[in-house]
């Protein structure tokens, strides 16, 4: 009997070390968790609640590796308990060891399928592996188990922070990743756009508190709205003239053609204004040249080949001439090519394209 009340008195000992351990771990106060979990330790090597909170103590104190150690001697003594598996996978994936993470947490949600942490975790960490692995059915598949998940228990920070992440990281998934810039990524289609602003306007609305998920919303929204600038890529001077023309600022004699052009010409300014997602895929896939371009090229050549001889006076004379003759013949080209510009802009940058073929 006397040995019966002793042991009772030791595991009310040890119950109140483990809360003393545990409250200290929220403290964050490792260093003397780590002196009860020993006494724990010491008092009842029997239980499995003492070596986790000394695994989990020294984890947190630095002692990464003999932390995991500590802590799968608790998995040894009790191996049906989903809770630890669940921690375990916790400290792996704060080390960034995702397969081993996913692996703990799928042994806790087979010990405990109805957890909706457990089941979660398993889910975020599979989001993960699919956006590596650029799968976009797994990463659906498992995106739409963490809404469910989030509808089971809305009020669980962790998946919402989860679903957040996976709802950012789908947004962006398609966009073309700069190889001269780590983790850029730039949208080069417009669907890529809108497909952003739905994933982000889902993220937003779960309201995650985690800092690290806010700071990487708002990253994405500033490179949704780069992604929508709308630049004018196209000649001021060369619209302006384009427009006078029309007008009959050469001649007072007003044509049918001249109607037209001049309609185009106004166009032209609307035609050149590219959004930025368009530009970003023609820095990726490299741009062509201009009409106008490749018809200035070779006068280009042979105006720098041509060596002028005589006085100082007289070849800067001559050297002023020959630029003015080729800003006159360029400005010329560029009316004459002006139509074709503003369809061949219409075209690329209102996807035109894509309305004839509706």
């Amino acid at each position: 009997m006397k040995n019966e009340n002793a042991t009772g008195l030791q595991a009310v000992a040890v119950a109140e070390l483990h809360e003393t351990g545990r409250a200290l771990l929220r403290a964050n106060d490792p260093a003397k968790a780590i002196v009860v979990a020993n006494k724990c330790v010491e008092l009842d090597g029997d239980n499995p609640e003492s070596w986790a909170l000394l695994g989990e103590a020294k984890f947190l104190w630095g002692d990464h590796e003999e932390g995991l150690g500590t802590y799968k001697k608790a998995i040894a003594l009790r191996p049906d308990y989903a809770p630890y598996y669940y921690s375990l996978g916790t400290m792996y994936e704060s080390l960034e060891r995702a397969p081993e993470a996913l692996l703990q947490f799928q042994r806790a949600r087979h010990l405990d399928p109805s957890n909706n942490s457990y089941q979660a975790a398993e889910a975020a960490m599979l989001c993960d592996r699919a956006i590596a692995q650029h799968d976009l059915s797994a990463l659906d598949e498992n995106m739409a188990i963490l809404e469910q998940c989030h509808q089971r228990g809305s009020s669980n920070e962790f998946v919402r922070a989860d679903l957040a992440g996976a709802y950012l990281e789908r947004a962006r998934l398609g966009w073309v990743e700069d190889p001269q810039e780590k983790d850029a990524f730039y949208a080069t289609e417009r669907e890529h756009v809108e497909a952003a602003k739905n994933y982000l306007a889902k993220a937003e609305s779960l309201n995650v508190a985690d800092k690290i998920v806010a700071q990487r919303m708002q990253e994405m929204k500033k490179a949704v709205a780069d992604s929508e600038k709308i630049i004018f890529r196209g000649r001021w001077r060369t619209g302006i003239l384009a427009v006078l023309f029309g007008f009959g600022f050469v001649s007072s004699h007003f044509t049918i053609p001249r109607l037209l052009y001049l309609i185009l010409s106004v166009l032209y300014f609307f035609a050149r204004r590219q959004p930025q997602y368009i530009r970003n895929r023609k820095s990726f896939t490299g741009e062509k040249p201009s009409l106008l371009d490749r018809f200035m090229s070779p006068i280009y050549g042979v105006a720098d080949n041509i060596v002028f001889l005589g006085s100082v006076t007289g070849v800067i004379q001559k050297m002023l001439f020959m630029k003015a003759l080729v800003l006159f013949i360029r400005e010329a080209a560029a009316l004459l090519f002006l139509p074709i510009e503003t369809l061949r802009g219409l075209w690329e940058n209102y996807d035109l394209k894509k309305l004839i073929t509706k």
